[in-house]
C-alpha cells in the first residue's frame, strides 16, 4: 500500500511538471519574440567584415539583408593613415523609425593589429554607436554603460619622431639566358608628416636597368637609369580649402632628361568637408608653376634646355554611399 501511495505522489508531481513546462516555455518564447520585435533592424554595409562575429557579439539587434527594411544603415569604410594603419569610420544612418538620426564614429587600426584585434575594435565601436539608438527603445533598461578609463584626464605622450613616418624598400630582378641577360635594381624611401593642419610628403625613387641581347653572333647592350624626387607641403586652411607647394626633380636616360626641376603652387577645394573623406570626396585641384629641363641630347626642336610655364587642373571624385 505504501508503495502505491508513493507511486501516485510521484505521478502527480511528474504530471504537474509536464503541464507547467510547456506553459513556461511558451511564456519565455513570447517574451523573446516581443523583445525581438522591439529591437532595431540593422543593415551592415561593409566589404570586408566578419559578419558571423558581428552577429554573435551584438545579439541584441535584428539584422536584415535589405537596407530598405532597416532602422539603422551602418556603413563601414576606411582610409590609410600616415603610419601605415587605417582609419575606420562607422557611419550610422537612421531610417524608418530613426529617420534623420545619424552619427559617425572613427577609430584607428594600427598596422600591427591582427585580424582578431581589428574585428574586436570594430565591434566595440559598433556597440558604442548603437547605444544612442537602443536608448530610444524599451530595451534601454537592460543596458549598463561603463567607463573603463582613468578618472583623470590622460596626458598625451610626446612623439619623439614629431609625427614623421619613414618607409623604405629595395628590390631587384635578374634573368640570364643564352641569348638574353636582364638586370633591374630599384629602391625608394618615403618620409611623411601628416597632422591635422599640415601634410608633408617627401619621396625619392631610384631605378637602374640593363639588358643584353645576342643577335647573329652580335651582342647588343642597353641600359637605362631614372631618379625621381617628389615633395609637397600642404596647409589645411579650412574644412574645405587647402593650399601648398609641390616640387619634382627627375633624371631619366629613357626620357632624354639629364635633369628636370619643377615647382608648382596649388590650391584645392573639397566640395564635401574633409571630415567626410572616408565616405565621399569631390576635390578640385589647380596648380601653376614652371618646369626647367636640361636634356642629354638635343630634342627634335634642337633644344638642349628649356623652361616652360605649366598649369595643372584635376578633379577627383570618390564615393562610398548606400
Amino acid at each position: 500500500m505504501w508503495i502505491v501511495c508513493r507511486f501516485m505522489k510521484l505521478a502527480k508531481l511528474f504530471l504537474s511538471l509536464f503541464i507547467s513546462l510547456p506553459i513556461s516555455t511558451i511564456m519565455a518564447s513570447e517574451n523573446d519574440s516581443e523583445i525581438s520585435m522591439l529591437a532595431p533592424k540593422v543593415f551592415i554595409d561593409c566589404g570586408r567584415c566578419d559578419f558571423d562575429f558581428i552577429r554573435t557579439e551584438t545579439n541584441f539587434i535584428n539584422y536584415v539583408i535589405d537596407r530598405k527594411e532597416a532602422d539603422i544603415h551602418i556603413m563601414i569604410t576606411d582610409q590609410g593613415t600616415a603610419s601605415g594603419g587605417r582609419e575606420q569610420t562607422l557611419t550610422f544612418i537612421g531610417r524608418n523609425r530613426f529617420l534623420s538620426k545619424n552619427d559617425t564614429i572613427s577609430h584607428i587600426i594600427q598596422n600591427d593589429d591582427t585580424w582578431d584585434d581589428e574585428r574586436n575594435k570594430m565591434v566595440k565601436y559598433l556597440k558604442t554607436g548603437l547605444v544612442f539608438y537602443m536608448a530610444k527603445t524599451s530595451s534601454a533598461a537592460d543596458f549598463t554603460v561603463e567607463y573603463t578609463g582613468s578618472e583623470t584626464t590622460a596626458k598625451i605622450k610626446e612623439d619623439k619622431w614629431d609625427s614623421w613616418v619613414f618607409r623604405t624598400r629595395v628590390g631587384g630582378y635578374g634573368r640570364d639566358e643564352e641569348s638574353k641577360q636582364f638586370l633591374r635594381l630599384d629602391g625608394w624611401i618615403n618620409a611623411n608628416r601628416i597632422t591635422e593642419d599640415w601634410k608633408i610628403r617627401l619621396s625619392q625613387y631610384v631605378e637602374y636597368q640593363e639588358e643584353s641581347y645576342k643577335i647573329d653572333e652580335e651582342t647588343v647592350n642597353g641600359f637605362s637609369r631614372r631618379t625621381n624626387f617628389d615633395g609637397s607641403v600642404v596647409k589645411c586652411l579650412t574644412d574645405h580649402w587647402s593650399a601648398g607647394f609641390m616640387s619634382e626633380v627627375t633624371s631619366s636616360s629613357f626620357s632624354n632628361t639629364e635633369r628636370s626641376f619643377s615647382l608648382h603652387a596649388a590650391v584645392e577645394y573639397n566640395i564635401f568637408p574633409y571630415s567626410e573623406s572616408t565616405r565621399r570626396e569631390l576635390r578640385i585641384y589647380y596648380g601653376l608653376g614652371s618646369v626647367y629641363s636640361h636634356y642629354i641630347d638635343s630634342t627634335i626642336y634642337n633644344k638642349i634646355e628649356e623652361t616652360l610655364t605649366t598649369e595643372k587642373l584635376g578633379i577627383m571624385l570618390e564615393l562610398k554611399q548606400p
